[in-house]
Parts: structure tokens; C-alpha cells; sequence
């Protein structure tokens, strides 16, 4: 209640007229701004109608102050940024007591896409050894069954491989006008050729499937 109080007050757009977040530094309706010049959330935090005994009110007071230091982290990376669209963004928060010091941690799930983004574009980069190919290529062919799933703004594709449980066992190129997998299994050689001109944004390998995510 005294978190969605402080950081998650309502009130409306400028622009457009609908009722969005006060912290909010742009309308997640119309795209317009909500600022007008420099904000922090340190500077807007409002804890005039809060009242805890002691000593939860010292506790509360650094939790609040630590939290709003991390929000405005968070704020200040996208400063100066173009927003030519919106795009809604959820973000993690946990609070700890260790060693009787109160501890905030927020969880930006922008770095996490980025780290993940970076791993897949390195793991895209490898191709089977001539060992491998070797080995082998004795093995039958195998088409992997796939099922789509189609979002407003991805595709995912989830392709059955079974007796593949490593992810470098997993060759996956981006080709001209389509995407190519391939995949070692314990005694099958599993190909798909994906028809679909876009951009690979991920990819994961668990209980013997492959999902791969695709985007314009």
C-alpha cells in the first residue's frame, strides 16, 4: 500500500487525457512526454501522511529513500533517448534485512534482455565442427515438429527435439529470406527451415525443445 502510494500515484496525460502513472516519464497511451524539466523521485517522495512506531519508521524511511534512489537510476539511463514507440516494461523488486541493515534491489529486465540478446548473437556465431559433421552424418534426417505462436509484436516458434539436451548441439542461421535449425539428437539429425524474414531476438533449449523467438 505505502509503496503503490508513493511511486504509483494516478493522474492524467496532457495530451491525450488518460489516467496514467504520475511517475511515469511518458504517456504509455499517446507517447507524450509527462516532464516538465529535471525529476527525480527522491525530490517527489512524499511521506507526510505515513506514521509507523518506532522503530519500523527509521526501518521504512531508509527502505523508501534506497528504493527511490534506484528508481531514479533507472530513469536517468533513458534520458535523452528518442521514444519513437512505448513499450511497457515490468521491473522487479525485492527488500532484504541482512546483518539488520535494510537492503532494496531492483531488477531493470532491460539489462537482462540486453545479456540475453548478446549471449544469443555469440552462440549464433558457431557452426558444427568437422568432427561432428562426421560423426554424424550417418545419422537419418529428421523434420522437427514445430507449433507457432503469434504475438502482437514476436513470433515463437517451439520445435521438438528429442535427445537433444545441449544447447551446442543446437546450429541455428539466419539466412537470406529464412532461418535454418539444426540439431544433433542421441541417433537423428533434426532440420527445420523457418520461412520467415526476421530478426532472431532468442533463443532457449529445455526438456528437449527448442524455442525460438523471432521479431520485425
Amino acid at each position: 500500500f505505502f509503496i503503490t502510494k508513493m511511486f504509483f500515484q494516478k493522474t492524467n496525460c496532457k495530451s491525450c487525457g488518460k489516467r496514467i502513472n504520475k511517475n511515469h516519464r511518458y504517456c504509455y497511451f499517446c507517447g507524450a512526454s509527462t516532464r516538465d524539466g529535471d525529476y527525480t523521485f527522491r525530490e517527489n517522495l512524499d511521506l507526510s501522511e505515513i506514521n509507523l512506531p518506532f522503530p519500523f519508521g527509521k526501518i521504512f524511511d531508509k527502505l523508501t529513500k534506497e528504493l527511490a534512489r534506484e528508481m531514479d537510476k533507472i530513469w536517468e539511463e533513458e534520458t535523452g533517448e528518442a521514444r519513437n514507440k512505448v513499450e511497457r516494461r515490468g521491473v522487479s523488486i525485492s527488500i532484504s534485512n541482512k546483518d539488520g541493515v535494510p537492503r532494496i534491489m531492483i531488477n531493470d529486465p532491460r539489462k537482462t534482455e540486453d545479456q540475453f540478446a548478446k549471449r544469443t548473437k555469440e552462440n549464433l556465431k558457431r557452426s558444427a565442427s568437422k568432427e561432428e559433421i562426421e560423426h554424424y552424418s550417418k545419422f537419418p534426417r529428421e523434420e522437427a515438429r514445430t507449433d507457432v505462436k503469434r504475438f502482437s509484436d514476436k513470433v515463437v516458434y517451439e520445435l521438438a527435439l528429442p535427445g537433444v539436451r545441449d544447447p551446442k548441439k543446437v546450429f541455428i542461421n539466419k539466412l537470406q529470406n529464412s532461418i535454418e535449425v539444426k540439431a544433433f539428437g542421441d541417433d537423428k539429425i533434426y532440420f527445420k527451415l523457418i520461412p520467415m524474414d526476421m530478426q532472431i531476438q532468442g533463443y532457449s533449449l529445455k526438456d528437449e525443445r527448442l524455442t525460438l523467438e523471432l521479431k520485425d
